[in-house]
Formats: structure tokens, sequence, C-alpha cells
């Protein structure tokens, strides 16, 4: 009789495990998987509706110690579903089982948390920030605005966060939605972090719904009240600052460059076709206009309701930038969704990005919405490059509409053409994958972790939603690893 090592057995009875835990179709395994198949760490809502993971975000190290946190956002959340957003703390064993921080909206249906992201450090204190947007806020006051929209940050200590915003603002218009998007990024070569936002509603002269998207500084004293860059669309109804992002540094001059999404502007042709800009950073401020632009193919394209700073993915010293488009049509089907990749270079102008893209992606599924949610992975495997988690919300495999999320693993060439990595909702109608982002390092091992978002996740036979994290693995041991990949 053939004997194992032990290491090799206990890797052979893992592989049979999870093939009989039904995680997928065994094929033509990766020679090295670079995630578990199974996530290490999961909440759920605890009501009926509350949609939680609408939102995720690695939330940086807001306390100080080794671990990076997570921060998650229940945009109906709440008695009155005013929406809610909780900091989970990493530690040795991963995310901790209940938030350290939660906090609730203001006001009914204000869809607090509905956009989260890690602000960065905007006092320069040491401790990372966080950034919770409510895009239907209206205050308490008698004038205040419905759907105004507005804005927390809450400031990281050795203690984490405290409950109540240490700076806020406020659209102060009806229906312009300030928040729907918000980032947190370093733009002007300082050592304080700023904040970027979205409001997607606003009315530019007699242009309705063009939106507009904003900057705020950070400074000694905290983020500044007053906006320090601005942009206005200038189509009806397209939606600037539906999505705004820091793209990282793109053109390696040492300034970080952003991104903003108009996912329902029209081309020459089509309606709805979307498109995303790049704004480049300086010592002082933004560019005030885009250096770059990419524009959707066709009507419904939607291209720009994600667009995200990818990392360094091909190793060239340059930030990448990943765009999604859930609404593009390919192989003759609906809906199959695409994501793109465009690599940053140090040579970059407004004429030298590359205008077409240098990576792209779909799943050949009707109505799978391929690139819903694109985020640069972190690098989970240390092999330096960064990584591309893309989400595919509306994917079905056993199940209808399960969702499912594909990671990409960078590497000299850039992105591979097919996933290297793939988990799915497994139940019916999950939205797994709605969100993704880097869960920077939660167990500090050395190896960033994944993070995803099902806001209809099912739990204890109601529609809750939760969040899930995937570890990042050493190489030495992906080899025995199960992974599930998708027969074509």
């Amino acid at each position: 009789m053939k004997s194992y090592h032990p290491l090799v057995l206990m890797a052979l009875i893992l592989l049979l495990a999870s093939s009989a835990a039904g995680f997928g179709q065994a094929s033509a395994m990766p020679a090295q998987p670079e995630l578990q198949t199974l996530p290490a760490w999961e909440t759920h809502g605890a009501v009926q509706g509350e949609w939680l993971g609408i939102a995720v975000a690695g939330a940086g190290k807001v306390n100080g110690d080794a671990f990076a946190d997570i921060l998650i956002g229940a945009n109906k959340g709440g008695s009155n579903r005013e929406g809610w957003a909780g900091l989970f703390l990493g530690s040795a064993t991963g995310p901790q089982e209940l938030p350290a921080w939660a906090v609730f909206g203001e006001n009914k249906g204000g869809e607090f948390g509905g956009a989260v992201d890690i602000a960065g450090d905007v006092n320069n204190d040491g401790y990372d920030d966080i950034v919770v947007g409510a895009a239907n806020y209206t205050g308490a006051d008698p004038s205040d605005e419905p759907g105004e929209g507005g804005v927390y940050v809450y400031y990281g200590s050795d203690s984490g966060p405290g409950l109540t915003a240490n700076w806020m603002i406020e659209g102060d218009l009806q229906g312009v939605r300030m928040g729907a998007a918000v980032a947190g990024g370093y733009i002007n070569g300082d050592d304080y972090a700023d904040v970027i936002v979205g409001m997607p509603g606003f009315t530019n002269g007699e242009i309705e719904n063009a939106g507009a998207a904003f900057v705020y500084f950070g400074s000694a004293a905290g983020l500044n009240p007053s906006y320090g860059w601005l942009d206005y669309g200038e189509q009806s109804s397209a939606q600037f600052g539906l999505e705004v992002n820091a793209a990282g540094d793109v053109n390696g001059d040492g300034y970080g460059d952003v991104l903003v999404g108009e996912p329902y502007r029209d081309n020459d042709i089509y309606i709805d076709s979307g498109a995303v800009y790049l704004y480049l950073g300086n010592q002082f401020s933004l560019s005030n206009v885009p250096a770059w632009s990419y524009t959707g193919y066709r009507g419904g394209d939607h291209l720009g309701l994600t667009a995200s700073g990818a990392g360094d993915l091909n190793g060239d010293g340059c930030d990448d930038i990943a765009i999604g488009a859930p609404g593009y049509n390919a192989g003759g089907m609906l809906d199959t969704g695409r994501a793109f990749v465009f690599y940053g270079c140090q040579t970059l102008t407004a004429s030298t990005l590359n205008t077409d893209p240098d990576w792209e992606y779909s799943y050949l599924q009707a109505n799978a919405n391929t690139g819903i949610d694109v985020s640069g992975g972190g690098d989970t495997n240390q092999d330096g490059y960064g990584e591309l988690l893309v989400g595919a919300h509306l994917y079905d495999d056993e199940q209808a509409n399960e969702g499912a999320v594909m990671a990409f693993f960078g590497s000299a060439l850039g992105l591979p053409a097919e996933p290297g990595w793939q988990v799915e909702g497994n139940k019916n109608d999950t939205f797994f994958g709605f969100s993704v982002d880097t869960a920077g390092d939660t167990n500090h091992d050395g190896f960033a972790d994944a993070l995803i978002g099902s806001p209809q996740f099912r739990y204890e036979e109601l529609i809750k939603g939760a969040a899930f994290v995937y570890f990042g693995t050493p190489q030495s041991t992906y080899y025995y690893q199960f992974m599930p990949f998708i027969q074509r």
C-alpha cells in the first residue's frame, strides 16, 4: 500500500471534504490557488431586509494595532430603516465575531452605511479613520432638505473610533444624495489623507441630476470643512459622482489620483453607456479637467457604476485602474457584464494612457452582471503583485442569482485571461459579490485577505444579508487546496 507524507495526506483529506461540500466543479486545477475556498469569517444581518453587506471596505488599522480591520454597511438596518455601519477589528484569528463599533443613521430611510470606506489618516495621528455615506439623509432641522444626503468621518484612536462623528457634511439641496459614494486617498502628497465624495443628484444650472464630485483635504486639525476640489457633470440624468474612488498613483509622480464614474451618461449613439474620468493629483489639489476618460460601448452598459484603484497588478511601479460595466453584452448574451483594467505608467499624459483596455473579462452567462463591483484585492500570496477581485452578483450555477466572485492574480505579464480563484453564494438570490474589497491582513499572517458582501443572503430563513472574509495563503500550501473552477 502506498504511503503518504502526513502533510500530503491531510491535504488530500481537505480536498475530498471540500469536493463533497459542493463548492463547485473540479476540472483542471490551477497549480497554485491563492486564497482559501471556504470563508474564514462571516457575519449576518440581524433583521429581515437590512441588506448587510451592501457596502464593504477594508478599514485599515483604526486602533493602531498590527491587525487590519473591516467596515460593513447595512443601509436598511435599524428599527426605522435608518441604516447602520459596523467596524470589526482584526485579531490573530481574523475579524472579531462582534463589531467593536456600530453606529446607526439619524433618520428613517436615510441609507446610512450605503457607502463605506477607509478614509486613511486624515489628521496624521497614526490611526486610520473611516468614512460613511448616508445618501438619503435628511437632517432634524425643519429647514433641512429631504434626500440631501450626508457624509460622516470618524477618527481612529488607540481605543478605536468614537460613536459621534468628528466631521460631517450635508448636501443642503433636496435630492442631491451627497454621500452616495465615498472614498479616502492621499492626493496632494502631504501626510494627511483626503476624502472623496460623490453627489449624483446635483443639478448643474438647468442640467438636472448631472451630478458632482468633491474632495475634502486633511490637515493636522482633521478634515477641512470646505471642499478643496469640485467638478460637475454636464449631461442630464448622467449621475456624475455615483461612483468615486482613489486611483492610487497611476503616473508615478508621487501624487494620488481620483476616479469618478458617470454610469448613466449617453454616448453619441447609445443611452446609459456610462463613462469614467481620471483626475491627476498634484502638490496643491487635483487637475481641473480629467486627464483621461473612457466611455461605454453600447446602451445600458452602465460603465463606471464601479471604478477602483487596482494596485500594481504588473509590478511596473505604477498603480492600475479597474472599471466595471455590469450591463455590458458579450457573446450575443444580454447583461453578461464586463470588467476592464488599464495599466498605469510613469509616462502617463492625457494622450498616452491607453484608449483601449489592457485587459478585460466577461463571464459568458446572460444576466451575470460581471463587474457589479471591482477592487484591487491586495497581495494575497505575497508574490509582489496585486490581485483583482471581480463580483458578478447575478451569476447562476446550481442556484439562481447566487452570485460569484473571481480573483485574477497579477504577474509581470499582467492579469491572466481566466480567474485563478472563484467562490459562489451557494444559495438562491444571495447577491453574493455585490460588493468586494481587499480586507487587508486581518490576521497579521503576512497575506492580504478578501472581503465579500452578499446583501440578500438568507439566514435563519430571512433575507438579512451577510459578509465574508477569505484568508490569503502562502504559496507553500496552495497546491493541495481544492479549487472550484468553472467549466466553459
